[in-house]
């Protein structure tokens, strides 16, 4: 007989279990013996889980159940919104096209321009080629903000 049991390794909570029967499995074969079907739940953070299996033979030279185990992770279906702790700028010219394509959430325009603009040091700005070359943004990298430049 094969037992088996699925549990939460965090804190040992066994979430499923059952057993299979097998009869006639000759000494040194691989045989199948059945399948063990079930589904672990969603998880809102990363969770790892083990699946151990039993052979229990009665009558036989084995002086007690032989078992492996297996270890899983299941991981949300979605990853966690980041916090938008650092505010990303978009130069003028990119900016229409990258908030057309929706994919960067909250990105801003240029909270100011010209040489006496003195840019967040602590932000993210998209930029294209010609932008490089303005002084405040020049002023804003070298105190440590980050730059990408978008082609």
């Amino acid at each position: 007989m094969l037992s088996w049991h699925v549990h939460n390794v965090a804190d040992q909570q066994q979430l499923h279990n059952g057993t299979l029967t097998a009869s006639n499995i000759g000494q040194g074969t691989v045989e199948s013996v059945g399948n063990a079907s079930f589904v672990l739940p969603t998880t809102a953070k990363p969770r790892q889980f083990s699946l151990s299996v039993s052979l229990v033979c009665a009558g036989t030279t084995l002086p007690k159940p032989q078992t492996n185990s297996w270890t899983a992770w299941v991981f949300p279906p979605k990853s966690p919104t980041a916090s938008q702790a650092v505010p990303i700028f978009a130069s003028a010219p990119l900016l229409p096209q990258l908030t057309s394509l929706g994919t960067i959430p909250h990105i801003k325009p240029w909270p100011c321009h010209g040489a006496s603009c003195k840019l967040p040091t602590k932000a993210v700005y998209l930029v294209s080629q010609g932008s490089l070359a303005l002084p405040e943004l020049s002023t804003a990298i070298s105190a440590g903000a980050s730059t990408v430049l978008i082609n």
